[in-house]
């Protein structure tokens, strides 16, 4: 009897614990798809609101293709570049002696870029180019600031650029600091194998503005705004428009919803 009694006791214990558990399943269960349900309803919401405030984004997107459009289509000065392509090489290289020109001596070369960097921009190798430049008044400044100096990577090919906005001044400024370049590095090195590869034509087309890059930034511009200004209008909008708004704040079940009826089609 009493062995009976402990198990009717344990049976009743774990249909308790079965019934918990089955609640708490369904609870979880519950609270997911109102998890779920606020997502969509959220989702919802801004896209509605998205499509009704589409004009704002075809506007904003409208303003920012033709403010940029006009800014660097019309306002923006073109600027062009011209490049000059020299090939140089080290003290020792052209040695009479040797007759030839090992690794070592293009290796050692490469290591003399930054060096070649610092001549071309000296004040001898600028005040040279400006007497080369005939018919231009460019001060030295100026003239060092249009010119940027680059080599290639595992080359003995140093690139001189000039940037203006004259396409001919810019390759005339190219090619008179090249020249000048040449000769004051044949001076300090008692050598001759520096020579022009490439000389700079006259530029066809300006390196800047990206005209093209510009406008795609001003469209993403003006539509990323209208976008915000649509997200934070949704935000603080606090009027009821769906059965799911009234669901959700007053936590109680739709019973039935009056349909919109136009009594003017109706008569």
């Amino acid at each position: 009897m009493l062995f009976r009694r402990k198990r009717e006791i344990w049976e009743i214990y774990a249909a308790d614990n079965e019934t918990e558990r089955t609640l708490a399943v369904q609870d979880g269960e519950a609270r997911n798809f109102m998890g779920f349900t606020e997502v969509n309803m959220e989702l919802k919401r801004f896209l509605y609101t998205f499509l009704r405030m589409f004009w704002l984004i075809i506007l904003l997107g409208a303003v920012g293709l033709g403010v940029t459009i006009y800014l660097y289509g019309y306002g923006a000065v073109p600027v062009y570049a011209a490049d000059t392509k020299i090939f140089t090489l080290a003290k020792g290289s052209a040695d009479s002696s040797r007759n030839k020109i090992d690794y070592q001596d293009i290796l050692t070369n490469r290591q003399l870029s930054n060096d070649y960097q610092d001549i071309i921009k000296s004040k001898k190798v600028i005040e040279m180019s400006q007497g080369q430049l005939s018919g231009m008044k460019i001060d030295p400044d100026r003239l060092k600031s249009m010119i940027s100096v680059s080599s290639q990577d595992n080359s003995s090919i140093v690139v001189i650029r000039a940037v203006s906005a004259d396409a001919e001044e810019a390759g005339r400024v190219s090619l008179a600091v090249s020249n000048s370049f040449i000769s004051t590095l044949e001076e300090l090195t008692k050598t001759d194998i520096v020579g022009v590869i490439d000389e700079p034509g006259l530029p066809s087309s300006p390196v800047q503005p990206d005209n093209l890059k510009q406008i795609l930034m001003g469209l993403l511009i003006g539509i990323g705004t209208a976008i915000i200004i649509i997200y934070i209008a949704d935000f603080f909008d606090t009027r009821i428009r769906f059965k799911e708004d009234i669901e959700h704040y007053t936590k109680l079940p739709m019973l039935a919803v009056i349909p919109k009826y136009n009594i003017k089609s109706a008569k």
